[in-house]
């Protein structure tokens, strides 16, 4: 109990001098009445102050959290809204690449790469081995498409010191690739025959090298037969004397 003359901090109490005991303590009481009276109301009103920011702090919660949501849905509005990717080429396609003419080579090996590959890189031996093997080859050619302007990626080429003379710039979804590297055999109509996906180990690449030394030169393969029957009826008419209009 705070003293009689001062019940709270500069709340004080006026008690005239003589006045009787009996009479201070009824003023005492009256003003301990009073100040419990005023601190229950100032705790009311803080209680009340309390909710309230309770209340704002919540809408502001709200608030904050719906413009981090829209936020970050706008920024990745391309993910929500995208095409569906294409699906992955596969063997009996056919390819369409502007500036790549099929039916100059009876094989056409598409290189898909990119200056950003980790694995294309560490392929560049490879590389050099397909591009030595087809220039041996008659009809057999190697390009490369990758996604970066053509002088950033013949410089990346020279680099790696793989000599590639057909370079384009293409973007891996548009045929139908989706990672880098991949390699895409085709005939002379542009029709994929075979497929090689990511980095490939060394029976892969061999089986890669292979697919070159086992193609036959010129032309497509019915032509090539064609051909060759006729030479083989050539010689057999020869063998006989028989004259040939």
């Amino acid at each position: 109990m705070p003293p009689d003359n001062q019940l709270d901090k500069g709340t004080a109490v006026p008690i005239a001098s003589g006045v009787s005991l009996e009479n201070r303590a009824i003023r005492v009481s009256q003003a301990a009445f009073h100040w419990g009276e005023t601190k229950l109301m100032s705790d009311v009103t803080d209680g009340t102050r309390l909710e309230r920011a309770v209340r704002i702090a919540a809408d502001v919660a709200i608030v904050v959290v719906a413009v981090v949501v829209v936020t970050v849905a706008f920024r990745n509005r391309h993910l929500l809204f995208r095409e569906r990717p294409p699906a992955p080429i596969a063997v009996g396609e056919t390819l369409a690449i502007e500036g790549l003419d099929f039916s100059r080579h009876h094989q056409t090996y598409l290189l898909v790469i990119s200056t950003r590959c980790g694995f294309c890189n560490e392929s560049a031996g490879f590389y050099r081995q397909l591009t030595a093997a087809a220039s041996r080859r008659s009809g057999v050619a190697v390009v490369a498409a990758l996604p970066q302007p053509v002088a950033e990626s013949r410089a990346y080429l020279d680099g790696l010191e793989v000599p590639i003379d057909d370079v384009l710039q293409v973007k891996p979804p548009t045929i139908g690739v989706r990672g880098t590297p991949t390699i895409l055999l085709a005939d002379s109509q542009g029709v994929v025959r075979r497929v090689w996906n990511a980095k490939l180990d060394p029976a892969r690449e061999q089986e890669v090298l292979k697919s070159i030394h086992s193609s036959r030169q010129g032309g497509n393969d019915e032509a090539a037969a064609q051909r060759y029957s006729r030479k083989i009826a050539g010689a057999r008419d020869s063998s006989r004397g028989t004259l040939r209009p």
